[in-house]
């Protein structure tokens, strides 16, 4: 399904205001007290023992004393491209020792930050621990949290919550402005649906010379659920790249111009997990 969009549609603005996410559920962990006091669910939602200092049944707790390789993973509601992560911390605080992410089950992990060493400098009180990256070339929503435990009993983690911006879903027809970012088919993990047909024009303001843009991930049924990348503000200007079916990471389409338009259409077979691309714009 080929079709082309004039550029008086396409020209809509998109909020890029900061999102934020608590944890939703958890997906794996190495321990936990039990599977009700001190579970690692306990983790997930707005906080529920903080600020109160102490040993909680309402924060998660690793099940092995001084333990130096704990770990939780959790999923959130939708993907975004992470800009900050607060963990909020109980008891014993200071054991976290790296925060990872990444865009799908099974993919390598990324690492956010990290630390050599659990810092015990810390005072006995909650906190709520503010960690602030450089954002992502992709929308994830999934995080791993590593604690060493060493020199203290346990630690404990009432909440987790992520900020930042969601990528740009291919919905309806939309543009995007800025000189660099995230697009991907749809929010959120899973599979994209049938039926759709969509498009985003990449177009920064000011005007870029370059546009460049990377797949980061593209997994598609074949041959009915295709995208398209064409180097201008419509279909009627030069196909830089097909795909239906997979595309190797890091695959990249390069125009030399202000405008880049990626349209994708599914028919009404079942879904694949669909697409996430980088795009940076620049003089040259």
């Amino acid at each position: 399904m080929f079709y082309t969009l004039a550029i008086a549609l396409l020209l809509l603005p998109r909020a890029t205001a900061d999102v934020c996410y608590w944890a939703a559920s958890p997906v794996a962990f190495s321990s936990e007290q039990s599977s009700s006091s001190g579970a690692a669910a306990k983790a997930t939602g707005p906080p529920d023992a903080f600020p109160v200092y102490g040993a909680s049944a309402d924060a998660w707790s690793p099940a092995t004393s001084g333990s130096e390789s704990e770990f939780i993973e959790v999923q959130f509601a939708a993907a975004l491209i992470i800009k900050s992560v607060t963990i909020v911390e109980t008891f014993n605080p200071g054991s976290v020792v790296a925060v990872r992410t990444r865009s799908l089950p099974g993919d390598a992990w990324t690492t956010l930050w990290y630390s050599l060493a659990p810092d015990r400098s810390l005072p006995a009180a909650s906190r709520q621990f503010n960690v602030s990256i450089a954002p992502q070339p992709f929308g994830s929503a999934l995080l791993r949290l590593e604690l060493n435990q060493s020199g203290v009993t346990f630690s404990q983690i009432d909440a987790i919550q992520v900020c930042g911006v969601a990528p740009a879903a291919c919905s309806g027809v939309a543009a995007v402005t800025s000189d660099g970012g995230v697009i991907t088919d749809h929010t959120g993990g899973g599979l994209y649906g049938a039926g759709q047909s969509c498009a985003i024009l990449i177009q920064p303001s000011p005007a870029a010379g370059i546009v460049r843009l990377v797949m980061l991930e593209f997994s598609s049924t074949p041959p009915d659920d295709v995208l398209n990348v064409y180097g201008g503000p419509d279909g009627s200007y030069p196909r830089l790249l097909q795909a239906s079916g997979a595309l190797t990471n890091n695959t990249s389409a390069l125009v030399y111009g202000g405008s880049m338009l990626v349209t994708w259409a599914t028919g009404s077979g079942p879904g694949s997990t669909g697409l996430i691309a980088s795009y940076r714009a620049g003089a040259s």
